[in-house]
This record gives C-alpha cells, structure tokens and sequence, in this order.
C-alpha cells in the first residue's frame, strides 16, 4: 500500500478546492499528479458519463505520455440512451479503442476485465448475480425478473423536450407498472431497420441493463425483434418468457400490398435517409422464411394476444389497412391479422386495434372501452403468478 494518502476530491475553500466549474479540468489535474508520482504504475480508469469522465479518460487514454500506463477506460453509462449520448460513447470508443468499455451494468465490464487479466474469472459468477436485477421494486411486489417493453415498426421510447411532457409508445403503461411495483425496461432500436439490426439493438439494451434473465412484452414487430434475438443472438439463456401483442408473425398482407404498389419508391425513401428494410421483413413471404429460420427456443415460454375491431370501431388512420387485411386474412387489429397474430400459447383476443393495444386513445373514439394499463398489469401479475 502507498505510504499517505491523494485526496481527489476537495469540498473547501481556496485555490486547490474543488470548483464548481470545469471539473475536467480539476480531475485532470490529479490524477495526472497521482500518475507522477507513482511512474512505475499503470492504472485502469473508471468513472461515470454526465460528470466529464468518458471525455478526460479518452483523451488521457490517447496522450502520448500516458495511454501506454492505462490498461482501460470503464465508463458506467449514467446518461439517457439518447442518440446523441450514444454516438458520443461510440466516438469516444474509436479514438481508444478497445480499452474503452462502456457498460449499464457491472458484469459488462467485469467480463472485459477478466479477459485483460484484470480480475479472476473465478469472479465472473458471483459479480453476474450481483447485476442481476430483481423484476421487483419493492419487497413483495413485482415479477422475478424485469420486464422490458420491446416497441414495433415506427416506435420510440419517449419523445419531447427534456422537462416537458413528453409522449411514450407504450403510453402510460411502463409507469403504471412501476407504480405497483414492477421493475420495467423500455427499449429502443432502429424505427425502420431490418428485423437483426433491431434484435441487435434490443439485445445490447438487455444487456447494459441486467445480467440475469427477463420477460419480454413485445408490441408489432417488437416481438418479431424478440424472437430473432432469442433464437439467432444467443439470447436463449437470458429471456425467461417472451409475450407478444399484435405481432404479424405471419406477416401482414398490408405489408404485401405495400410493397406491391410502392416497393419501387424504396431507393428514394433510402436516399433521403429513411430506412425501408423493415417493411420487407414484415411480408408474409419474409415471415414465413423467417419462422422456418428462428424457431422457438425450448426453455422460453411463449405467449401471444391478438387484436381485433370492426370498422366502424377502428381509428381512421387504420381504415384502409383494416379493409386490404380483411379481405386476405379476415378479422385483425388495423396492421396484424387475428390469425398472423397468434404464437406460442395463444391467450386470446383483445377489443382493440393496433394503436389502442399500447395505450393510445383518441378523444373520439368514444366507443373504446379497452384499458391498456390495466391489461398489462394484468398480464405482468399473470407473469409473476407463473414464477416469471
């Protein structure tokens, strides 16, 4: 052990006190004199985002005197999972390379340090079930692991300006959750991305968030991401049960007629930015290749609702779509059919269409007696009845 003490943080007063401004400056300062003073040493860095420690440890990582001393950068991912957030992450990680390991939750950076000769591997159990999280907030309440909410084509988790009210695609429904007690996860991945770009996205979000298992709720094409990811990212372990909400598992024949009318206009839309692989994967062609390729996993449970109104009963918007799947498949939700929705353990049928299925209501739609926030507590209460 050292002989003394560095004290790297000081609240005082005076010059060497710790200012309330340019912070990185102040850390840079010490432990660029901690790393003099011990010039035999070399040293892993750790620290949180939001407090200047991802963009000092970067740059000393890359400093000709000193990125030779430093083993790794690990940074503890305390920021939202904004765009912005990630790519700074992502750039971050460029300039150093490997060494710089961002992660949600310890045993990402555990398993990263176990590989470097960091830390015995003989840890790596007992660290992954110390970051595997309980699906419960409070003693008594809540699943035996979380619950992540996986939205569909289009979804987002939170849009809005940063202190005002903001709208969410499962509306209401992951705090109504959290209000009883249930730990919840909102995912987010790629709008309009192919089905294993999305599942690759999902699956990182799982894992900065727990090492342990949870139960996935998927909505649309949510559940297909699931899927994909359960049987084809090697996510089998990791997925207690997997329950699907007006998923096209066999694809949807608005998608078809989508892709028979406009498929020409593709190159446009990917030139102006906007991604059109997902509207392929949702084809019954594509879905039936795709059931063929990414059967189910023996040690997940599946479940699956579907969704249905008539026409006088659905929004507007889904009009259209609701009379060209119809007339193909019969009865569906506005976008899935009954019949493509159904999966696993089916569990039955829901009086609502597509949008109402994860909490949206509009003021007109008078006749709308569903309540999305107390079906999926009824169906987390169902998950934990089931030891889920």
């Amino acid at each position: 052990m050292p002989l003394g003490r560095f004290e790297l943080r000081d609240l005082g007063i005076g010059k060497e006190a710790d200012p309330l401004f340019d912070l990185k400056r102040y850390k840079r300062s010490r432990i660029t004199r901690l790393m003099a003073f011990y010039p035999q040493l070399k040293f892993v860095l750790i620290g949180d985002s939001g407090q200047a420690d991802d963009d000092l440890y970067a740059e000393l990582a890359t400093h000709a005197q000193y990125r030779s001393r430093i083993l790794a950068v690990y940074i503890r991912n305390v920021s939202p999972p904004t765009d912005e957030a990630q790519l700074a992450l992502a750039n971050w990680r460029q300039r150093v390379g490997e060494r710089f390991v961002p992660f949600d939750n310890s045993h990402v950076a555990a398993v990263d340090a176990a590989r470097r000769g960091l830390i015995a591997p003989s840890s790596l159990d007992a660290i992954q079930k110390a970051a595997s999280m309980s699906g419960s907030l409070r003693p008594g309440q809540g699943t035996r692991r979380p619950i992540v909410l996986a939205h569909g084509l289009l979804g987002f988790n939170r849009l809005g300006v940063e202190g005002f009210a903001a709208l969410t695609y499962f509306r209401g429904i992951a705090d109504h959750l959290r209000a009883h007690g249930y730990r919840v996860l909102v995912t987010e991945v790629g709008k309009t991305d192919g089905v294993p770009i999305r599942a690759a996205h999902l699956k990182m979000s799982i894992e900065r968030f727990t090492a342990g298992k949870v139960n996935i709720i998927g909505h649309s094409m949510g559940g297909l991401d699931a899927r994909y990811m359960i049987s084809r990212l090697g996510m089998a372990d990791r997925v207690a049960s997997l329950t699907t909400i007006g998923t096209p598992h066999r694809g949807s024949s608005f998608a078809d007629w989508g892709i028979e009318h406009f498929g020409d206009s593709s190159p446009l839309l990917e030139a102006l930015g906007v991604g059109t692989q997902a509207f392929y994967d949702l084809t019954s062609q594509s879905c039936a290749r795709f059931n063929e390729r990414t059967p189910n996993a023996p040690s997940v449970r599946y479940y699956s609702f579907s969704g249905t109104q008539t026409r006088k009963d659905i929004y507007g918007a889904l009009q259209i779509s609701h009379d060209i799947i119809r007339e193909r498949e019969g009865p569906n939700d506005g976008l899935v059919s009954q019949r493509s929705a159904r999966w696993g353990h089916y569990l039955g049928n829901l009086d609502a269409d597509h949008l109402n299925e994860v909490g949206w209501k509009f003021v007109w739609e008078f006749r709308e007696k569903f309540d999305a926030k107390e079906f999926y507590l009824k169906l987390a209460e169902m998950l934990r009845d089931e030891g889920f």
